[in-house]
């Protein structure tokens, strides 16, 4: 398989061995020979970044070699989406993104590596596969009546489908709700101002964040190309916070990673992986698969999954702590980091992977179901918004009625919004075009009970670009 930019190779930028001064074989002058053997002046600088050229030249990649030269007329700089190698200040075009010269990988756009002196992407080894990029740690200052962060940004390759960025300020107990915010696509189109989308101007991105949670999570795209044209660039974005509790406005601390996925072939068919966790439900872990009702309920699942291509791959089962389980069986429907919810996700703390962990419960405080984020955190488990829940009770619920509370609640995991209603869009609906608003036969519409549980094109075009889905 070849790899995002196989045409990235080593170049050297070492001299040759100095000539030594000999008498012209000739009879010639020793003056004629040091003129032959002076280098011309007129011959390509090597260079091995930007700061070993003269302004305004830059280091270019020319004739397999690295020197210095009059830079391309696009300028784009590293990371820079790209069509031809005129269009990058480098002069190198790969996989549609700019490369340029490079000594380490800090020299390269975030998201790229150094491989070989050029800027490039990790090789594709599996299919689909998703590079964990960790952004580093972001601060979130207040200012101007406001908090926000210095800009972020990531490079994403062709042959990526999707990027999603969690977001996670560790200490639980700042009052503080963190968001993405002022989201830019590669040719600078503005995704989404999450002032102008709370004040109910529709925008192509989506990314409402949850009161009282300190962890977030953005899927690009989550919505059908007709909104978003996912391509090959960098994408930028900034961090903002809010005060919940009507008081303090901490600065904070957030730790960053992009997740990006990538495949090379048509994305329609995925797997997904399943953490289970029966919360007094009167049976073990152990003893849950050869629960006929449990698996009747997972079945439920793979049927309605199996609309948009997604089958469920390995189900794993875990028990909560025994000291736990009187207290979590029930849930209240806070949410915010010191709730019972927000224990209750925290037990998947030490699972690892792109796994959903799904708690079935005993009550959950009048409602049936419940998902840690529109998405949730792809492969972070153990915050405090890790998870969806479900009320397995048999005395509320059928094991085919819990199959699809399941699978509504893990669309949103994935990134459905409702279809319809609350937790939708400014205008009521959904940002998805095959999506019908007040269609109750969709698995999003809100009530849960509900009879049928279609999947759009749409929705599983959104649902299979999420990491969790392999």
């Amino acid at each position: 398989m070849k790899p995002a930019i196989a045409l990235f190779v080593a170049i050297g930028c070492g001299g040759s061995d100095s000539p030594r001064s000999q008498p012209p074989a000739d009879g010639g002058s020793a003056e004629d020979a040091a003129a032959d053997a002076a280098p011309d002046a007129s011959a390509p600088i090597p260079c091995a970044t930007d700061d070993d050229c003269a302004a305004p030249e830059a280091c270019i990649f020319e004739d397999d070699a690295w020197v210095c030269g009059p830079p391309g007329v696009g300028g784009g700089p590293s990371g820079g989406p790209c069509e031809t190698d005129d269009n990058c200040r480098s002069r190198l075009c790969g996989c549609r993104v700019c490369s340029a010269a490079c000594a380490d990988d800090a020299g390269c756009a975030p998201g790229m590596i150094c491989s070989d002196g050029a800027c490039g992407f990790a090789p594709l080894d599996t299919d689909p596969q998703v590079d964990e990029i960790p952004l580093g740690t972001v601060s979130i200052v207040r200012a101007f009546g406001g908090a926000a962060s210095d800009p972020l940004a990531v490079a994403v390759p062709c042959d990526a489908v999707s990027l999603t960025l969690n977001a996670l300020e560790d200490s639980d107990d700042v009052p503080v709700q963190i968001r993405f915010d002022l989201v830019e696509a590669p040719d600078g189109e503005l995704l989404m101002d999450l002032a102008l989308l709370f004040s109910g101007v529709d925008q192509p991105l989506w990314a409402y964040p949850y009161p009282g949670w300190t962890v977030m999570t953005m899927l690009v795209p989550n919505s059908t190309e007709d909104r978003i044209a996912f391509g090959p660039g960098t994408y930028g974005w900034r961090h903002s916070s809010f005060p919940t509790d009507g008081g303090e406005w901490p600065d904070v601390e957030v730790e960053v990673t992009a997740l990006v996925k990538r495949t090379e072939r048509a994305l329609d068919a995925g797997t997904l992986d399943l953490n289970v966790w029966p919360v007094g439900l009167g049976f073990s872990a152990a003893e849950a698969p050869d629960r006929a009702d449990l698996q009747e309920t997972l079945a439920t699942v793979e049927t309605v999954y199996a609309q948009v291509g997604i089958s469920l791959g390995d189900v794993a089962y875990f028990d909560p702590p025994p000291e736990e389980v009187a207290r979590l069986e029930v849930i209240d429907r806070d949410t915010g980091p010191d709730s019972e919810l927000s224990d209750l996700y925290r037990l998947s703390a030490g699972r690892e992977g792109f796994v959903v962990d799904l708690f079935l419960v005993r009550s959950l405080s009048g409602i049936l179901g419940i998902a840690g984020g529109v998405p949730g955190p792809a492969g972070l488990h153990g915050t405090a918004r890790s998870g969806v829940v479900a009320v397995a009770d048999p005395a509320l619920v059928t094991p085919e009625q819990l199959g699809g509370i399941v699978a509504h609640e893990i669309g949103h995991y994935l990134g459905l919004y409702h279809s319809t209603g609350s937790l939708a869009g400014p205008d009521g609906d959904d940002n998805i075009a095959d999506t019908v608003t007040g269609d109750d036969t969709n698995l999003m519409w809100p009530a849960a009970l509900n009879v049928s549980r279609n999947l759009t094109a749409g929705q599983g075009f959104v649902m299979r670009r999420n990491p969790l889905v392999r």
